[in-house]
């Protein structure tokens, strides 16, 4: 199996457990990868986590034979002989987060065409034991990296992880038109960030690319704090809403606020000519 620059041992074992149980299940071994600590830069521990539901399958994945194969920490089935489409995923990852210290991981670790097909070759994934078995590796990845976050791109993704990981909502933040764009949650200290996907197909502008990057950036790396500075002299500041949920729900409610304020109504300019006629017809009375 091909390694890679990024390649490290540091969770080989748990790798292992995935090659393992991937060996046990037919269904599984049908896959054509998984996805696992993936790295996209060479360091240690990863300063983002990146999920999605699971990896994508193509015509360019099936055309490499054999398998199941694995993005890993450990090796990559496409060394050297990358995609146009993944390495346009992972520069869009960097350039997101501002950063190649990304190690990328899915909800679900096996792959395929889309979910439909996911589901018919595993079952329904709520409740199933192949996810039960994904969520106990990745609470071992994230306790490893003790990431600054781990990001969702898809607000599909919300139900299926909420239920699964036990989150608690912290705050929603949407767009300029009012829709959602980052839905952030958190367990046991640590920030799960769903957005909207970063896919143009999905009307991704590069505005709402910015205010992403932004509010990742405000995400502090001890244990998942928030530092935001509240205005000086707001009720908030005072009453010391400089946690996580307090400057976060201080910011959407203000967010709503602004969205929700009514627009004053501009009136017309009275037009100079009129201004002139009306002067001059004053004089000739």
């Amino acid at each position: 199996m091909p390694s890679y620059p990024n390649a490290r041992p540091d969770l080989r074992t748990e790798v292992e457990r995935i090659r393992a149980y991937t060996a046990l299940h037919a269904a599984l071994r049908a896959c054509h990868h998984f996805c696992f600590d993936f790295r996209l830069g060479a360091f240690h521990r990863a300063t983002y986590i990146v999920m999605g539901l699971n990896p994508g399958e193509t015509d360019d994945d099936r055309a490499i034979a054999g398998g199941p194969h694995e993005e890993s920490s450990l090796v990559d089935y496409r060394a050297g002989r990358d995609s146009a489409s993944r390495a346009r995923w992972f520069n869009t990852c960097r350039n997101i987060l501002s950063t190649d210290q990304i190690a990328l991981s899915e909800l679900c670790f096996w792959s395929s065409a889309n979910l439909p097909a996911l589901v018919e070759r595993i079952g329904p994934l709520e409740g199933s034991p192949h996810m039960a078995f994904c969520r106990e590796l990745n609470e071992r990845l994230i306790a490893f990296h003790r990431p600054r976050a781990i990001v969702l791109p898809g607000l599909q993704l919300l139900p299926l992880a909420e239920g699964l990981y036990g989150l608690k909502h912290v705050a929603s933040i949407p767009n300029a038109k009012g829709h959602r764009l980052i839905e952030h949650f958190e367990r046991d200290g640590t920030p799960w960030v769903f957005t909207k996907h970063w896919s143009g197909a999905f009307g991704f502008s590069e505005t709402e690319k910015g205010v992403i990057r932004d509010y990742l950036h405000r995400l502090g790396a001890d244990a998942g704090r928030v530092r935001m500075t509240l205005p000086l002299g707001t009720g908030a500041g005072r009453a010391g809403l400089d946690t996580t949920e307090g400057a976060l729900r201080f910011w959407s409610i203000l967010f709503g606020l602004l969205r929700s304020r009514p627009r004053k109504r501009r009136e017309k300019p009275v037009r100079r000519t009129k201004v002139i006629a009306k002067n001059r017809q004053r004089r000739r009375t």
